[in-house]
């Protein structure tokens, strides 16, 4: 069966979404409203650049143009291969290339698609063939973060996903960015390095209690997330553990009911993560079943120069999520006057770095202790 190559961009003037076209090899790309791709813009050259088969792979090659042809932000000196996931540049204007089985085809006539586009910067991001490789080989390394009770004693440690391959970012937010511009790719990183943390969290002890993140896209498919949720209690069924939920991925009560119900028959506490203002989820955390509230760093990091309107809100916030039996946990925490204020308004739990930076290790030592 032969492959299919797709285009994908934000084809048209403001649009928010991407877009495909099915390329029909050879397929030259350039200004001319009579090419297979035609992109009006005045920066694109007539005939810019053409794809083209050779030996069941996908090539690229420039024509001559003016402002350059270019592959994951390097210009084009030669014909190129390109791979699923590669962006392709034709001067300022970008495309992904994508290989795809079944794709509806979006030109008029089947044979010539005609873009008006204005200058796009980076919004498809390079990487997702990398991406996809990670994915393959569970390339994740996890960092952990205690969490500890006000007086600094251990109460469990975050888990925290990072990558582990020289072609990508370390970071989870840009690998996040990457993966979050393809369909899947996030909930799936999400799961991965959920599953790895926890896997390397327990080759060093069983003990502790761990705090799980997840990304919002898995909320889109609960059970798919149940389901990875249950097979990691099957693989570790004594180790305490607690899901992080974050709150604006909180939009149907009663689906958050029943998600919450699946959790508590695993033995497996729920948290919202990145609480902020408080908006309308107080109340919904009355009927929900939520054992802890994680303050959003926004709120904590500098609260001891934050106006006293501000500590007043806070200091409410937590009174209202104690009485609810909810414990408050205050993430940022850097300094000890953010401490002391966090031990007046009585919150139950701290995160930050007064107490530690993420490690790859779980050993931990109480700066309090003695003091």
């Amino acid at each position: 069966m032969p492959r299919k190559w797709v285009l994908e961009g934000f084809f048209g003037q403001h649009t928010e979404s991407p877009q495909r076209i099915t390329l029909k090899l050879p397929a030259v790309v350039g200004r001319d409203p009579g090419l297979p791709v035609a992109i009006v813009r005045s920066e694109v050259s007539r005939n810019h650049a053409e794809f083209y088969e050779r030996g069941g792979e996908l090539f690229v090659r420039d024509l001559g143009s003016t402002n350059g042809t270019f592959v994951n932000h390097q210009q084009l000196q030669q014909d190129m291969a390109v791979r699923h996931g590669d962006v392709v540049h034709f001067a300022s204007y970008e495309v992904r290339v994508l290989e795809e089985n079944d794709v509806t085809e979006m030109g008029n006539d089947g044979s010539m698609t005609m873009l008006n586009v204005m200058p796009l910067s980076n919004k498809l991001p390079t990487g997702l063939g990398e991406l996809q490789v990670l994915l393959d080989n569970r390339a994740i390394n996890a960092e952990f973060q205690p969490i500890v009770a006000i007086d600094g004693g251990l109460f469990g440690f975050e888990v925290l996903g990072r990558g582990s391959r020289p072609d990508l970012p370390v970071s989870p937010m840009e690998l996040f960015r990457i993966a979050e511009s393809m369909t899947g790719k996030a909930a799936r990183l999400s799961e991965l390095m959920r599953d790895c943390g926890v896997a390397q969290a327990v080759e060093q002890s069983s003990a502790h209690r761990l705090f799980m993140n997840t990304h919002p896209a898995e909320m889109k498919d609960v059970e798919t997330l149940l389901a990875s949720i249950r097979s990691l209690r099957e693989r570790f069924t004594a180790l305490p553990m607690v899901l992080e939920i974050h709150e604006d991925a909180i939009t149907d009560i009663s689906l958050m009911k029943r998600f919450a119900n699946e959790l508590q028959a695993l033995d497996i506490e729920l948290a919202y993560d990145d609480f902020g203002a408080g908006q309308a989820r107080l109340m919904e955390m009355v009927e929900i079943p939520v054992k802890y509230v994680k303050f959003d760093i926004a709120l904590i990091r500098g609260l001891h120069n934050a106006p006293e309107s501000k500590r007043k809100m806070v200091a409410a916030l937590v009174a209202m999520t104690r009485a609810m039996g909810i414990q408050a946990l205050a993430e940022g925490v850097e300094y000890p006057e953010e401490l002391r204020l966090c031990e007046d308004m009585q919150f139950d739990l701290i995160q930050g770095y007064f107490f530690g930076k993420p490690a790859r290790s779980l050993q931990y030592r109480n700066p309090l202790a003695g003091s």
